[in-house]
């Protein structure tokens, strides 16, 4: 911009217009100029993609933790449930209360856990691997208890 005014200065001054090696840095300066309006461009571009993706990533979290606050009531309703539902069962028989309430704790774990293993992005198969030997390391225990 400087070298434009310079020049029309020159002009008005002058009259005449400016000699080869003038023309050529003013070309010079007008390519450099193109090239820094296309990298600022770029710049541009590239900064509000990274906002675009940094809101992206803060509106994830925010979902994400609306979801583990609600199962997390849910949890705590289940909980709720099954102590009330064990008072009930502890005044018939103790040892069936306690069953239950361990039985459905267990069950709802279970469903919790194939639930997260649902969302895990890598290594699906390592976790669901370890489920299944968790569950078979109880199935044995549960067979020698029955001896």
């Amino acid at each position: 911009d400087a070298l434009e005014e310079a020049l029309k200065e020159a002009q008005e001054e002058g009259g005449g217009e400016p000699d080869e090696e003038t023309r050529k840095r003013i070309e010079e300066m007008e390519q450099a100029k193109a090239a820094l309006e296309v990298k600022l461009k770029k710049a541009e571009k590239e900064r509000d993609e990274a906002a675009k993706q940094r809101q992206e990533i803060a509106n994830a979290k925010i979902e994400q933790e609306s979801e583990l606050k609600e199962e997390l009531e849910s949890l705590r309703a289940q909980v709720a449930r099954m102590a009330k539902e064990s008072v009930k069962e502890q005044n018939a028989d103790p040892g069936k209360a306690a069953f239950s309430a361990y039985f459905n704790l267990s069950k709802n774990a279970f469903n919790g856990m194939l639930e997260a293993v649902g969302k895990i992005e890598d290594d699906q198969e390592k976790y669901r691997a370890a489920m299944v030997k968790m569950l078979e390391a109880m199935i044995e225990t549960a067979k020698e208890a029955e001896e």
